[in-house]
C-alpha cells in the first residue's frame, strides 16, 4: 500500500479500534475519517447482515447523502453481489452494471468490501464516488485492510470470556455445577438478563435445561424438540435471533417481560445434528446485534466439548 494517506488512515483506525467501546463507535470513526480525508469517497457506509435474517443487509453508520436502501436483500445490488461472491466488488461505471441499485444520480462508480470474522461474512464497507473509474487496486487493498480491522475487532472481543469459559471447563466439578458457572459467566459478560444451557436429545425428542442464570428458573425446563423457537434452531441447524418475541410464531413464553431472544445451537463433532443450545433472553427489543451473535456463536463452538463429552459417558 504505497499511498501515504491510505497508510495513515489504516494506522489511525487500528489505534482507535484498540480502545473502541463497541462496533458502532468503530464504524462511526471509520466512515468519518474516510469521508473527510478522501475527497473522491463521496458516500461511505457500512451494511451489516441482519442477525435475525441473514438474507438481508441493514444500513449502519454512513456519511453522504441519505439513501432509501436501508435494507438490501443479498440477492440484489452490488452490495448483495459482494456477499454472494464472498469478495470485493469494484464497479467502474455503475450505469453499465445492471446490478446497481440507484441511490444518487451523481454516483458514477462503487466499491464494496466484505467484512469477515471467524470465517463468516458479517457485513461490508460500501463506497460510492462521483467519478468514473474512481477505485483501483490500491483502494481495494486499503479498504480490505480497513475491513480486516473491523473483522478482528469483532473476533477479538471474544478473547477474555473465552479464556474464562475454558478455565471453568477445566475445573473438577460436576457437569451441573460447571453449567451453572458457564451460564453465569456468559450472562455477566454480556450484561444479559437471562442465560440458559440446554441438552437436546433428538432420539427422545426432548430439550432439557441443564443450568440457568437470571432472575428465575425457566418456565419450561423440559419441552419437545418440536416446540418453541428452539425447534427452529434444531431443525434448521442455525442461530435463531428474534428481535421481538411477541411477533414470533411458536414462542414459548418464559417470562412476561421478555422482548427478544437468541438461541445458539451447539453441534456434534460431525456437525450433523444439534446436541445443545445456549438460550439468551432480554427485556429490550432487538437486543442482539451482529457482534453479540458472533460472540455467542463462538462461545457455543468453544463449549461444544461440554456436550459431546457428556454424551460419551
Amino acid at each position: 500500500m504505497a499511498n501515504p494517506a491510505f497508510e495513515n488512515i489504516v494506522s489511525e483506525i487500528r489505534r482507535f479500534a484498540a480502545t473502541a467501546m463497541d462496533l458502532v463507535s468503530l464504524q462511526e470513526f471509520c466512515v468519518s475519517i474516510l469521508a473527510e480525508r478522501l475527497s473522491y469517497y463521496d458516500w461511505v457506509g457500512f451494511y451489516m447482515l441482519d442477525p435475525a435474517d441473514q438474507s438481508t443487509l441493514v444500513l449502519g453508520p454512513y456519511r453522504g447523502a441519505p439513501t432509501e436502501h436501508v435494507r438490501i436483500p443479498v440477492t440484489e445490488g452490488i452490495c448483495g453481489a459482494a456477499v454472494a461472491q464472498g469478495e470485493t466488488v469494484i464497479v467502474e461505471d455503475v450505469s453499465a452494471d445492471p446490478r446497481y441499485l440507484a441511490c444518487s444520480l451523481e454516483t458514477k462508480s462503487e466499491i464494496v468490501v466484505p467484512i469477515r470474522a471467524n470465517g463468516k461474512i458479517l457485513g461490508e464497507i460500501d463506497i460510492d464516488s462521483h467519478i468514473l473509474h474512481a477505485f483501483g487496486p490500491a483502494d481495494r487493498q486499503f479498504l480490505e485492510e480497513c475491513a480486516d480491522v473491523c473483522g478482528r475487532f469483532l473476533k477479538d472481543g471474544i478473547g477474555y470470556l473465552a479464556q474464562e469459559l475454558k478455565s471453568i471447563l477445566s475445573l473438577k466439578l460436576s457437569r451441573e455445577d460447571k453449567a451453572v458457572r458457564l451460564a453465569q459467566a456468559i450472562r455477566e459478560d454480556g450484561s444479559f438478563r437471562w442465560v440458559g444451557l440446554y441438552d437436546v436429545d433428538t432420539e427422545s425428542g426432548e430439550v432439557s435445561n441443564i443450568a440457568w442464570s437470571g432472575p428465575a428458573a425457566p418456565a419450561y425446563p423440559r419441552f419437545p424438540v418440536t416446540k418453541g423457537l428452539t425447534s427452529k434452531a434444531i431443525s434448521e441447524k442455525r442461530t435463531v435471533n428474534v428481535g421481538d418475541v411477541s411477533a414470533a410464531s411458536g414462542y414459548l413464553t418464559s417470562f412476561d417481560t421478555t422482548r427478544s431472544e437468541i438461541i445458539i445451537p451447539v453441534f456434534s463433532y460431525s456437525r450433523d445434528r444439534v446436541i445443545g443450545t445456549i438460550d439468551v433472553e432480554s427485556g429490550q427489543l432487538d437486543a442482539f446485534d451482529t457482534a453479540t451473535q458472533v460472540k455467542l456463536e463462538e462461545y457455543a463452538r468453544l463449549l461444544s466439548g461440554f456436550w459431546t463429552r457428556s454424551q460419551a459417558l
